[in-house]
């Protein structure tokens, strides 16, 4: 064999070596993650690593899920993000990222992730970005008691986790302003239990939606409809997701089943194993992403 068929023949050999090494540990990796396995991933990246000198990029998403789990690396978590971001700008990446963010409360930090300073091009009206934009919108517009608009927001969020997120802090909200303080003598739970159709039900059907139902820039009862629309499909199906809501509105009932069960159920589902991080939204600053304010320029004398 000439000497430059025997160098490219080892050259193609090993590349192949290469991608096959890379396939198998995100195959393994991957098989340690559906179980739940995280101490599993550990090693094997701190194994995979130790016996090979150059750096695999497919390793910065492993790294930033596991250190996404606990809050003193929280830091390191967002780094490799980043990292596996930059090289591979799906919008996949992004929407997990941004999950993580919205564990820890750092909605400017995913405000900056989509803006059109910092995203790809390509990307900017994809519509998983555009339902995380609305979100953000959404959020702004509740936080700071912006109700007139809320509706257009929440209907056109496409993507559920997001969509009841934003909802259920927009009901909460108007929970403890409105409902709770009128309650008398009825029980409140009716009205934290949004678990089933079946209570969504009995939500919307009480008097108290009624009475104040043109108290308010919108309907109450409109809005437990929205609610129903959206997820009365679903709620026996996307259990992981009303799992997820559970750990950021502990005060409500969304998950027919226990946070002990959902664990058990979903053991790759980091935010069940996070510390989700409160802030108090009346000392949190709202920036919103389009300031509609009319530009009015300065002279200079």
């Amino acid at each position: 064999m000439h000497k430059s068929t025997l160098k490219l023949f080892i050259l193609f050999f090993l590349l192949n070596l290469s991608c096959n090494l890379n396939t198998n540990i995100s195959k393994e990796l991957n098989q340690y993650y559906e179980k739940g396995e995280f101490l599993k991933i550990l090693e094997t990246i701190q194994v995979y690593e130790s016996k090979n000198s150059k750096e695999n990029p497919d390793l910065y998403l492993w790294k930033a899920r596991m250190y996404s789990i606990y809050p003193e690396s929280y830091d390191m978590a967002k780094y490799f993000y980043q990292k596996y971001i930059k090289l591979n700008p799906k919008p996949e990446s992004y929407y997990e990222y941004t999950l993580f963010l919205i564990d820890i409360s750092e909605f400017l930090t995913i405000q900056e992730l989509i803006s059109g300073e910092n995203i790809d091009p390509n990307l900017i009206f994809h519509p998983i970005i555009n339902d995380i934009r609305n979100f953000l919108e959404c959020r702004s517009k509740t936080l700071e008691e912006r109700y007139n608009n809320i509706f257009l927001h929440l209907e056109v969020i496409k993507d559920l986790y997001l969509f009841n997120y934003c909802y259920m802090l927009l009901y909460s909200d108007i929970y403890h302003k409105i409902i709770f303080k009128n309650l008398q003598n009825t029980n409140p739970e009716t009205y934290k239990n949004l678990s089933t159709t079946e209570e969504l039900n009995r939500i919307q059907d009480t008097t108290l939606l009624l009475k104040y139902r043109n108290q308010n820039l919108f309907s109450i009862k409109e809005l437990i409809h929205l609610y129903k629309e959206k997820n009365s499909g679903t709620l026996n199906k996307e259990k992981r997701i009303y799992c997820s809501l559970q750990q950021h509105f502990p005060d409500f009932k969304i998950s027919a089943i226990s946070i002990e069960e959902c664990k058990k159920n979903f053991p790759n589902n980091l935010t069940l194993f996070r510390k989700v991080l409160k802030t108090s939204k009346r000392n949190k600053i709202s920036v919103p992403l389009f300031d509609n304010k009319i530009y009015s320029p300065t002279y200079r004398n």
